[in-house]
């Protein structure tokens, strides 16, 4: 009987993947799979925009751990306290036994809590100062992404211009749908030329909330558009049989773009960054996985 060495093969599978990786690098090949993504302008937004939210989520969350530690530890408290009640109860209760430890003076408690007091504001102080490093670079993240979607303004003028075709075929959602968001892209770039004062810089009263809030009701009523052909269709239609799997991403993210579109509808907003986070890697998230998980495919079967 031939006996199998696990350990053995499973090191040799991990030095052929090594082996594999190691190769791409000097594989044109793979640049250029990489390359058909990130020149695809509605690919490279969508990874910006996972990148973006996902950022700013784990900053966020980095922000609340702390005070995500301490409820933890107190629910943890509760449950053994509680899980020592109810063996009290089944096996009876029980003495103590005794301790080995040597009784601790005062002043050792005291310096025991110092000297965790320090380590636990040491901590929140690195925690907050990534926090800001991961949120700075998500707002950098955003200005590349409104910057590089200004280019796509003459292709919502040819969507204007053609949009009486809609009307003629009796298409009223979408003749919506394709003036909000032809009218979403341009406003959008007002609000972000106002941001950084390109646009009559030192104006008193330069609003961008208001210009990005303004663009952002378009896009919010194309969302809604474009999230009611889309429940149409899966739901009545089709009633929820043989629903393809693009169709299942775009409905889960438009989902998970309404509350966003309201959140940026207002000047104040109503969302904090980690709801933001949240629900901005879900809304994009999706359709990114898909992507480069394609991408690795087509790596795998051209490269290997």
């Amino acid at each position: 009987m031939q006996i199998e060495h696990r350990p053995t093969h499973n090191l040799r599978s991990i030095q052929q993947r090594v082996k594999f990786l190691s190769s791409l690098i000097y594989d044109p090949k793979f640049y250029r799979i990489i390359n058909t993504v990130i020149s695809d302008p509605s690919k490279l937004d969508c990874t910006l925009g996972t990148l973006c939210y996902f950022t700013l989520l784990v900053g966020a969350v980095l922000n609340r751990y702390p005070q995500w530690k301490v409820v933890l530890q107190k629910l943890w408290s509760r449950i053994l306290s509680l899980r020592h009640k109810l063996l009290s109860k089944v096996w009876g209760k029980t003495q103590p036994k005794p301790s080995s430890e040597p009784l601790k003076t005062p002043e050792a408690e005291t310096e025991k809590v110092c000297k965790y007091e320090e380590s636990q504001k040491s901590m929140a102080e690195g925690l907050e100062r990534m926090e800001k490093i991961l949120k700075q670079f998500s707002g950098y993240i955003t200005d590349i992404r409104i910057f590089n979607r200004g280019f796509s303004i003459p292709s919502c003028i040819a969507d204007v211009l053609e949009a009486g075709s809609l009307l003629q075929k009796k298409d009223y959602l979408g003749f919506v749908s394709t003036w909000c968001i032809s009218l979403y892209q341009p406003l959008e770039t007002i609000a972000f030329l106002f941001d950084h004062n390109w646009l009559l810089p030192g104006r008193e009263g330069n609003n961008c909330n208001w210009w990005y809030a303004i663009s952002t009701r378009f896009w919010f009523a194309w969302v809604v558009a474009e999230f009611s052909q889309l429940t149409y269709k899966l739901l009545i239609m089709k009633r929820g049989k043989n629903v393809d799997k693009e169709e299942l991403i775009a409905f889960i993210e438009h989902l998970a773009t309404l509350p966003l579109c309201v959140h940026w509808s207002l000047e104040d907003g109503c969302l904090d960054d980690l709801k933001v986070g949240l629900l901005g890697t879900i809304a994009g998230g999706l359709s990114t996985f898909d992507i480069w998980r394609g991408t690795w495919g087509t790596i795998l079967k051209e490269c290997r």
